[in-house]
């Protein structure tokens, strides 16, 4: 087996309110954990849940690449430097986010919770600028991954894919780099990744690897896998 870490989603941090959840896979602000230290590239994967007609401001000690991925519902992103956007589920924002400036997750619902993955990513000095943007997810099949990219195509940006699978569908992946690592997420269901099972919100980081192959093992099932840069 490929060298790897499990990051089980009944050990994750929690931060919990009246309004708001978020729970992270890695160390996050008071959340601290020798056994969740981020991987390479990536600084920080919260799964969080906002209530009808909330918000929630986050601002970061250092630039940072914010990918921001609606998993039920939709929500208003808002930067000081730019208008309100609304992102659905089925689209990625991607967010330039310079050293402590701020910006504002909002749900424009009046009687739903919205449910989203928080992701960031440390900038190398190697990388294009980054810049915001929002790509729609375009899923024409079952069993299939879908790319989505950030700023640029170089090998120091990360690259992100998800896929909707059947049980016992087959996938892979192949690394752009083999000097990078993927981090993968499962978002619902479950599957056997490189030999190891992983279910749902569950993560694991690869390494050493130039392919990644797995296979669904419900119905429905939805991985996401992020390739990155480790030094």
């Amino acid at each position: 087996m490929n060298p790897a870490n499990i990051f089980n989603s009944a050990k994750r941090g929690v931060k919990e309110t009246a309004n708001y959840t978020c729970y992270s896979t890695f160390c996050f602000n008071d959340s601290q954990n020798e056994y969740r230290e981020p991987f390479g590239q990536l600084k920080f994967l919260n799964d969080e849940s906002l209530s009808p007609l909330e918000s929630v401001t986050y601002t970061h000690e250092e630039d940072t690449q914010v990918l921001l991925l609606p998993i039920t519902g939709a929500l208003n992103y808002c930067h000081a430097a730019h208008n309100e956007v609304l992102v659905r589920s089925e689209q990625v924002k991607v967010i330039e986010v310079k050293k402590g400036a701020s910006y504002t997750f909002t749900n424009p619902f009046e009687k739903e919770w919205i449910n989203y993955l928080h992701i960031g990513f440390k900038i190398s000095a190697s990388q294009q600028k980054p810049q915001s943007t929002l790509q729609d997810i375009q899923f024409r099949k079952m069993d299939e991954l879908v790319s989505f990219g950030f700023t640029g195509e170089t090998k120091d940006q990360p690259l992100g894919s998800i896929g909707i699978y059947q049980g016992r569908s087959e996938g892979h992946y192949n690394l752009r780099n083999p000097n990078n690592g993927v981090f993968v997420y499962i978002i619902k269901g479950a599957f056997e990744v490189q030999g190891r099972l992983l279910e749902h919100r569950d993560g694991l980081s690869l390494w050493d690897t130039e392919e990644i192959e797995f296979e669904a093992l419900s119905n429905n099932a939805i991985i996401l896998l992020l390739e990155i840069k480790l030094k």
